[in-house]
């Protein structure tokens, strides 16, 4: 479980870290303030989402651990395979990434 707790954490790390690179562009702009009032509230959770899940769902499941519940491993294995799924698709659209024919 401890294991897992850290993998969580190391996890919502790496893609956090991918989030603010892939977005460098857009958040340059809103640092000088070029787009201002562009990024709404949707946008913001879903640029703090790998931390969110990441870090909250660790924090939930040692709390669950903490206090003995069986319900720890599944708390932590939910946002541990929702961030595995998107470290794939991450690399997927990396590696192939979507064109529009003109």
């Amino acid at each position: 479980m401890r294991n897992m707790l850290w993998l969580l954490v190391i996890l919502g790390f790496v893609l956090q870290a991918l989030a603010l690179y892939l977005m460098e562009y857009e958040l340059r702009a809103m640092l000088r303030g070029d787009m201002v009032g562009v990024l709404t509230l949707p946008d913001l959770l879903l640029l703090l989402s790998p931390a969110i899940l990441g870090f909250g769902g660790a924090a939930a499941a040692a709390w669950l651990q903490r206090r003995g519940s069986g319900w720890a491993p599944v708390v932590a294995a939910v946002p541990l395979v929702l961030l595995g799924l998107a470290l794939l698709l991450v690399v997927l659209l990396w590696f192939n990434p979507i064109r529009h024919q003109p």
